[in-house]
């Protein structure tokens, strides 16, 4: 054994999903605690969730992770750290099985999806790389949609079973663009050639501030009111998620674009950006 293997220190949790059923979705997240709120990986442990059927994932500040529970009902969770040069981990991990057409305590149900807000704040390529599987950044088709989703989540303090609303007073960041130059909606997508910005047929998505960058976010008023903006893609935000409440008959996977592919994308639609808004 090697001196430096003396000092590891090292923890393994066998986790068995017994109450698992068909469609039913499992959600993995790193939850930083209160007193760290970083996103620095440096000289923090290293934990990750290895699946039986050889899928594995590495524990990250702000990762969430939804996988079919009937194909990952066991996995074992590893936290190993070097206490000499590392600190234990600051990330609290959530392990969750959502209620279909409930989602969870602090997950809202709205036309067949669960939403949730990141953990951390991220620009849009770092968001990106902290989803996956079924979870993305979720996105919608009308501002009419973005009303109904509002006051579904608003309604959750008055109905059965009384639960709290998601805190959308902040901005939240979507999983949608603005293609200036055509003054488009855009979504990324991942075709046989690779990511690319698919531009959707969007209704009546009005949004203000789109001289500060290409990226929507999402706001609600104190009168329940929604407010969609565009913003730098590099700013730190905390960012809306969503994923089928059932899991999809297809792993979707590999469908999911990294965040130094969509920064090359948003880096090229910056530059067209910037040259519309400059444009006579």
């Amino acid at each position: 054994m090697s001196s430096q293997s003396q000092f590891q220190i090292k923890c393994i949790w066998d986790i068995r999903l017994t109450t698992a059923k068909v469609g039913m979705q499992l959600v993995i997240a790193a939850v930083p605690s209160k007193k760290h709120r970083s996103t620095a990986a440096d000289r923090k442990a290293k934990m990750s969730v290895d699946f039986l059927n050889n899928d594995s994932v590495s524990v990250t500040t702000g990762m969430f992770q939804v996988r079919p529970a009937t194909e990952h009902r066991r996995f074992t969770v590893d936290l190993n750290w070097d206490p000499r040069m590392q600190k234990p981990s600051s990330d609290n991990l959530r392990i969750l099985l959502p209620i279909p057409k409930q989602c969870g305590q602090d997950m809202p149900w709205f036309n067949g999806s669960c939403y949730a807000v990141s953990a951390v704040r991220q620009s849009m390529a770092d968001a990106t790389d902290s989803v996956g599987g079924d979870a993305q950044l979720a996105s919608f088709s009308s501002m009419a949609e973005i009303s109904e989703f509002i006051a579904a989540n608003t309604a959750r303090l008055n109905e059965f079973p009384y639960r709290r609303p998601l805190s959308l007073r902040q901005p939240v960041r979507l999983g949608m663009f603005l293609n200036a130059s055509a003054a488009t909606v855009l979504t990324v997508v991942r075709s046989d050639s690779g990511c690319v910005l698919k531009s959707e047929k969007l209704a009546n998505i009005s949004a203000t501030g789109r001289e500060k960058g290409p990226c929507l976010s999402l706001r609600v008023t104190e009168s329940d009111r929604a407010v969609v903006e565009f913003g730098d893609c590099s700013s730190p935000m905390l960012s809306l998620l969503s994923f089928p409440d059932t899991a999809r008959s297809v792993p979707s996977s590999a469908a999911h674009c990294s965040g130094s592919e969509l920064a090359t994308l948003l880096d090229r639609l910056q530059s067209r950006f910037a040259d519309a808004e400059s444009s006579p």
